[in-house]
């Protein structure tokens, strides 16, 4: 007997860890598919679309603190403070709406080369923890990862995560959150396809 209720506890939490991680498509546009699944450390969104330019060219764009200041209207502020090497950069960062509110944090951005060809990791992440400027209140410790992926000299598939860590309100603020979040996640997408073309880059 006791056998059998141990075989049943392994089997109701690997279901319940199965749901919880379960990937759901929740939104499609403009050839942008949107996805949301839970996280040990929070919500995350994930939005998958393609670009026709080279990977190289891409990932430049991505590491441009003037493509976010330009394409994303609330990001007020975005300075390198830091830079440990090629691969490890610090910037303040303040995001907010004028005369409304302002929030500022430190955004830690990782270049991470794959070990399989073709293949490359942006990891950005706000750090509170480390901010010494204390005009603004804290950004969230959300963390975003794009993962690119070089399907030929002229195409590269993109994926843009987003964790979201705000668990402390109600949950409609959180769907009210999601709801701007996930709109605003295809906006940067739309974006990037974008400001490849109007740059002339693409091949």
């Amino acid at each position: 007997m006791r056998f059998a209720l141990i075989i049943i506890l392994i089997l109701t939490t690997y279901s319940s860890l199965f749901t919880q991680n379960k990937v759901t498509k929740i939104k499609e546009h403009n050839n942008i598919d949107v996805y949301s699944f839970t996280k040990n450390d929070g919500k995350a969104f994930k939005v998958e679309f393609h670009i026709e330019n080279d990977i190289e060219t891409v990932e430049r764009l991505l590491l441009s603190p003037a493509f976010y200041k330009k394409t994303i209207n609330n990001v007020i502020a975005l300075k390198e403070i830091k830079k440990i090497n090629d691969t490890i950069r610090y910037y303040w960062i303040v995001i907010g709406v004028k005369n409304i509110f302002k929030r500022s944090g430190i955004l830690k951005v990782i270049l991470e080369h794959s070990k399989k060809q073709g293949e490359i990791f942006i990891h950005m992440e706000i750090i509170n923890e480390e901010i010494q400027n204390k005009q603004y209140k804290p950004l969230g410790n959300n963390k975003i990862k794009w993962i690119l992926t070089s399907k030929d000299d002229e195409r590269t598939a993109a994926e843009l995560v987003f964790t979201r860590r705000a668990k402390n309100f109600s949950n409609f603020i959180l769907k009210t959150l999601d709801f701007i979040l996930v709109n605003k996640l295809i906006v940067i997408a739309e974006n990037v396809r974008e400001e490849m073309a109007q740059n002339g880059v693409a091949h």
